[in-house]
């Protein structure tokens, strides 16, 4: 899984960028299984008057995604961050770094001085959803989302869903959610796919093979029970699988030893 790391939201692949991609990737006898992710510009988070064009380029890259083959997209529809953490090189015990997240050190700062530190310490890395230039709008961003509530933000990612459909469909491209991460509200932004009753809501509202949900089983919220289901409530298997994020895998496996696909999953689970 990867992505086109000098793109920006909003921005329309081309087919030779992402075709680039996907030779470098084989080139190292691997072979592109997704996108992580298609950035979603904050105009269709917000509803903005100007949303339809931004949706219009995202369809345009969902095309040329399709005429390269590529048919997996993990996305997500947070608010201004793709995601938070407050140290990018926690040292572990074992001289090993990982990213963490510190609720403490998020009460404590505000975004401009988050963007700061997570950009001094990403190195040379350019982090999805963390890209310098996000830092000129932050005032302007979360001046814009003041009247966005979880209703709002939830609306318009129905919208944004139900305008892409027909193309996914057409490419057989599978679109899957990202979790919010971490799944409660971060500088008071909403915060909409963070628990089972959502996710489920999601599905019902965009009942559509290519609408799934991508399994982030780190996400350790007790609340997060979820993440199997028929999308359709009227369907003979309607009934939900729900499973807490420490039994992923066995829950996978008893899916496919019922040789069960079910909507929410069929981007990432194919029948045995």
């Amino acid at each position: 899984v990867s992505t086109l790391y000098d793109t920006t939201p909003g921005e329309v692949w081309t087919r030779e960028a992402i075709r680039s991609l996907k030779e470098s990737i084989e080139e190292a006898d691997l072979s592109l299984a997704g996108i992580e992710s298609v950035n979603i510009h904050d105009a269709i988070k917000i509803g903005s008057p100007d949303r339809d064009q931004y949706i219009e380029n995202y369809i345009k890259t969902l095309e040329a995604l399709g005429e390269e083959k590529v048919n997996l997209v993990c996305y997500n529809f947070m608010p201004v961050f793709d995601w938070t953490r407050t140290n990018l090189a926690k040292l572990r015990e074992d001289g090993s770094t990982v990213l963490s997240y510190n609720q403490s050190v998020i009460d404590t700062v505000d975004p401009e001085e988050l963007f700061d530190t997570i950009n001094e310490n990403a190195g040379d890395l350019v982090l999805p959803g963390w890209e310098p230039e996000r830092i000129d709008q932050i005032k302007y961003l979360f001046n814009e989302y003041r009247t966005v509530d979880n209703e709002k933000l939830f609306r318009n990612l129905v919208y944004f869903l139900k305008a892409i459909m027909p193309t996914c469909e057409k490419y057989g491209i599978k679109m899957a959610i990202h979790p919010d991460d971490p799944s409660w509200s971060v500088f008071g932004l909403p915060r909409i796919i963070s628990e089972k009753t959502m996710l489920v809501r999601m599905l019902e509202a965009v009942d559509n093979p290519c609408n799934g949900v991508t399994l982030a089983p780190a996400l350790s919220r007790p609340t997060i029970r979820m993440t199997f289901a028929r999308s359709s409530p009227r369907s003979r298997d309607a009934s939900i699988l729900r499973t807490s994020a420490t039994s992923v895998s066995t829950a996978i496996t008893t899916l496919m030893k019922r040789r069960i696909c079910p909507r929410t999953v069929r981007s990432i689970c194919s029948r045995s």
